[in-house]
């Protein structure tokens, strides 16, 4: 993903949510589109940057943000508000959030996802674009016990994947579909493609670059 410079590599695209009142411009910030919940006395504001929001998305958020669903705002001294006597059961005070802002957030989100991810991972995952243009992709494994694989696939041919953690010692296994196979069949004339298998220990984490094409 394309980003903005900083330790240790480039930071993803920033998204955020901010109280009434702040302005991005202040902290040098140029957001590709900004929007709020225009019902609440106390608004939520959203921006996202870098991300190639189509006219198409821009009007479905409009749409979404024109509706009002009834909620009330908060009234009367906010500093006297009566709390709820049981915090893990009852709902806590907030501020008034429309469905339809939830909605627009929700939508943008999908959207960034679907149209500016260079990779698909079957896995959790976090990526980081370095310095020297590879993509830095954490690969986390989701159980405790048992040995996985993560399958990786990128919209562009992968030129090289080098191995960053301790962890495994062999090399990815290039493969067009996911094996999950524990049995790492490796006999050194595999060629790079857009897609690879790599091995992640019990509730560990695979570190690799992957430098594309």
């Amino acid at each position: 993903r394309g980003g903005e410079k900083g330790r240790g590599g480039v930071r993803p695209r920033r998204r955020a949510l901010h109280p009434a009142g702040f302005d991005p411009a202040a902290y040098g910030i140029r957001p590709e589109i900004t929007f709020r919940d225009p019902f609440s006395d106390r608004p939520m504001t959203a921006f996202a940057f870098g991300c190639g929001v189509t006219d198409e998305v821009r009007e479905k958020i409009r749409e979404l943000l024109s509706r009002d669903d009834g909620t009330p705002n908060l009234s009367g001294d906010l500093m006297r508000i009566e709390e709820p006597k049981y915090t893990l059961t009852d709902t806590l005070v907030f501020a008034k959030v429309t469905a339809g802002f939830r909605e627009a957030l929700a939508l943008l989100l999908g959207h960034i996802q679907a149209e500016d991810s260079l990779f698909g991972v079957n896995k959790p995952c976090m990526i980081l674009k370095m310095k020297d243009g590879a993509y830095r992709l954490f690969l986390y494994n989701d159980s405790e016990v048992k040995y996985h694989r993560a399958f990786v696939t990128a919209k562009r041919k992968i030129r090289d994947v080098k191995i960053v953690s301790k962890f495994p010692v062999l090399p990815p296994r290039f493969v067009d579909a996911a094996t999950g196979s524990l049995h790492h069949v490796y006999d050194g004339r595999e060629e790079a493609g857009k897609s690879f298998e790599i091995k992640i220990q019990p509730g560990g984490v695979t570190v690799v670059d992957v430098y594309l094409s």
